[in-house]
């Protein structure tokens, strides 16, 4: 008789992928309006099956300062992973830094060119785990206090990790404008990323080898103007990883309540789907923007149950993002003006 519980590995997820833009893809560090950008991310899932996963980012990235022209800059990005899952606690801690380059080939059209290089450390508690040895038929049971009979494996993992992207850029013409007045606000972001290029061996058994697939995401995220005051909103990425795929889709739209510079206001609601093998989920999200803040929050919503993950369980995530804005000082250009 063997007994154990299985432990549902992922890479780090997030329903409203689009404000993670880093786990994206590094293609897009440095492509938002303003001058140095923090993130936070934070989600918890899957309460009831019955140990939650917990995952959590902190990001940054930030356009260098340019002296010579204003057709090109360099970024620079870096953040903490931290996920954490199932019985056995398997958690995994990540820091990463990486950079970008940002290229103007015409007023409406950018291109960029991203990378990143993260050192993780990967482990478990095997106190919570049962094993075949420890069945004791004098209790027909599990004897939790008994040896397990194992002990060949390393409790903790360091590896290192990398990942690259791209990304093209067509927006509306902001004509190199230092105060984004809002009036045209059209974009769109098309792109790819590719994570786990080394595809880093895992396993937590000295002989063994258990390598993370690498991963392939392309995307497109857009903003459409439809008046003065309102825009449609609408994201797409498709995730490729050995075997398994999923997709997630959002769209919704965004009301300006205030464009006067510095006094910033905007609501967005959207609705989020994704589809996967695992199940499909459905998850209604509202963000704000209020001056140089923007924050969120969805609900996902299981719609069929699969295995151990009942339907109608809904699973909450935030996010938070604050953009810095800087005037350019002596000697120094103003970077290509993204919005």
């Amino acid at each position: 008789m063997f007994l154990s519980v299985k432990v549902i590995a992922q890479d780090i997820h997030f329903t409203q992928f689009f404000r993670n833009p880093l786990q994206v893809s590094p293609g897009l560090s440095g492509v938002f309006n303003g001058d140095t950008r923090l993130m936070f991310q934070a989600r918890n899932q899957w309460r009831e099956i019955p140990v939650d996963y917990k995952t959590v980012t902190l990001s940054f990235d930030t356009k260098l300062p340019s002296y010579l022209e204003d057709d090109k800059f360099w970024s620079l990005n870096g953040g903490l992973t931290y996920d954490l899952a199932g019985d056995s606690r398997l958690q995994q801690t990540g820091i990463f830094v990486g950079g970008g380059y940002t290229k103007k080939f015409s007023p409406k059209v950018f291109g960029t060119i991203g990378f990143n290089l993260s050192g993780n450390q990967r482990g478990f508690d095997p106190g919570a785990l049962l094993f075949d040895r420890q069945y004791d038929p004098s209790i027909n049971g599990v004897n939790a206090s008994a040896p397990n009979g194992e002990g060949l494996w390393d409790l903790s993992k360091i590896f290192l990790d990398a990942g690259m992207g791209a990304n093209i850029r067509i927006q509306a013409d902001q004509k190199g404008q230092l105060v984004d007045l809002l009036n045209k606000r059209s974009k769109l972001d098309i792109g790819v990323g590719v994570h786990h290029l080394f595809s880093p061996n895992t396993s937590f058994f000295p002989d063994a080898v258990s390598k993370i697939p690498m991963r392939l995401n392309p995307y497109v995220m857009g903003v459409l103007q439809v008046s003065n005051n309102i825009d449609l909103t609408s994201n797409l990425i498709y995730v490729a990883q050995a075997a398994y795929n999923e997709w997630m889709a959002s769209a919704g739209f965004r009301v300006y309540l205030d464009k006067n510079p510095g006094n910033t206001f905007a609501i967005d609601l959207n609705v989020n789907y994704q589809q996967r093998e695992i199940g499909n989920r459905i998850a209604p999200s509202i963000e704000m923007l209020y001056r140089n803040v923007r924050a969120g929050f969805s609900y996902d919503i299981n719609l069929t149950k699969t295995g151990v993950l009942p339907t109608g369980q809904a699973d909450p995530e935030i996010f938070v993002h604050y953009i810095i804005k800087k005037i350019p000082r002596f000697k120094t250009v103003r970077v290509c003006p993204l919005i």
